[in-house]
């Protein structure tokens, strides 16, 4: 299945510069090498967000731990056995 982009001529232009700078084969790989940056870009974005959320979780679960043991820490060093 082949589809057709409309572009501008300015767009052509630029897409023509690139392939020259860049050394690619044609204005079709010019593209697919833009589609993947993008898609690699997503994937960056898509695993910091996860790293985002896990860091958050792990880092409640850790106050929440820190809270439960330093109460239970500050009766340790106050108790006294007699």
């Amino acid at each position: 299945m082949l589809t057709t982009i409309q572009i501008s001529k300015a767009e052509d232009r630029f897409i023509t510069r690139l392939k020259k700078l860049l050394g690619l084969s044609s204005k079709k790989a010019v593209v697919m090498a833009g589609v993947q940056n993008l898609w690699l870009e997503h994937l960056k974005q898509t695993k910091a967000q996860r790293l985002q959320k896990a860091a958050l979780s792990v880092q409640k679960e850790s106050a929440e731990v820190h809270h439960e043991f330093s109460s239970k820490a500050f009766g340790l060093t106050h108790w006294d056995e007699d």
